[in-house]
């Protein structure tokens, strides 16, 4: 009656006749149940949470909506607009032309590194688990190779046994250059016995700035991270191998803190004494991983016969 468009005779505002006795329509801002899904009334348009049509805007539809930094009308993330974000590298989606990879983290050692490229030996990011080194140039001679692997250089402990008079640090080099040249050890005429006297030990006579591995000879890693992880008084496992691989038990001669300078005055008369059994020489020992590997804080006679570790010193 009057100016009523309808009257339902109910009170529900949300079927065809709302209850102001109107007709239901988009952007009267009354969702009217099945027929529209939103209705703002006159916040309803392009762009908007919902659009003139009273259905809720959305990713794809070509209009920009809340939330959104582009909307191209098309559901192609691999363009510059990617879920209506402009593409970015880290959003997880592989813009064509522009990145090779986008795993959608921050993580810079996985197989996608932050500038969206596929991680590679020579980037100059360390890949996890897949690279020891990466200094990002390619030369193979300083301490990460071109195979993103650290340069290695071999220690042992020898096979034969030697009483205190060893000619000298010298006549013990011989020797440690004698058994890796028997085994065709690469570099076998560099080899130095790890040694001290009086006036000379291996932070003198060894390189200190060398930065890659020390390893055993089958391979397995006794420092991982040059002179300075050799002697910070924790190995990471034994010197325990023999220059042809065999296990040795025994207390090398040393006369050498884990620090690589010596210990004192227990060295066989500058390792050239094997006749005076009070003359004594410091040893280490093969079952140490901790300072005693060089310094087990003990001393036998010279005469005794004991190995000797020897280092490969380029």
């Amino acid at each position: 009656e009057g100016d009523e468009a309808c009257d339902d005779g109910n009170d529900v505002d949300a079927d065809a006749c709302t209850n102001s006795c109107k007709m239901a329509t988009c952007g009267d801002g009354i969702v009217w149940v099945g027929e529209e899904q939103c209705d703002d009334g006159p916040d309803n348009g392009p762009g908007k949470a919902c659009n003139e049509m009273c259905q809720p805007g959305s990713c794809g539809d070509g209009e920009l909506g809340p939330g959104e930094t582009c909307d191209d009308g098309n559901d192609d993330n691999t363009d510059e607009c990617a879920a209506c974000q402009q593409a970015t590298c880290g959003d997880g989606f592989t813009w064509a032309g522009e990145e090779t990879c986008d795993d959608g983290n921050d993580v810079d050692t996985d197989d996608c590194t932050n500038a969206c490229e596929p991680a590679d030996c020579g980037d100059g990011v360390v890949w996890e688990d897949m690279e020891e080194c990466d200094d990002g140039n390619d030369v193979d001679t300083d301490g990460c190779t071109n195979e993103c692997l650290k340069p290695r250089r071999v220690i042992f402990v020898t096979n034969a046994k030697f009483t205190g008079n060893l000619g000298g640090l010298s006549g013990a080099d011989e020797e440690c250059a004698l058994a890796a040249d028997a085994v065709k050890l690469p570099n076998a005429g560099s080899f130095k016995a790890w040694l001290s006297n009086g006036s000379n030990w291996p932070a003198k006579r060894l390189d200190t700035a060398y930065s890659g591995m020390y390893v055993l000879t089958d391979g397995t890693v006794v420092a991982e991270n040059g002179w300075a992880d050799l002697t910070d008084g924790e190995l990471l496992h034994p010197v325990d191998l023999s220059e042809t691989k065999m296990k040795v038990n025994a207390a090398p001669w040393t006369n050498t803190k884990a620090d690589g300078t010596s210990v004192g005055a227990s060295h066989c008369e500058s390792w050239t004494e094997e006749m005076m059994p009070q003359i004594v020489g410091a040893f280490g020992s093969t079952n140490a991983t901790d300072a005693r590997w060089t310094d087990a804080m003990g001393t036998s006679s010279c005469t005794g016969e004991f190995p000797l570790y020897c280092i490969e010193d380029l």
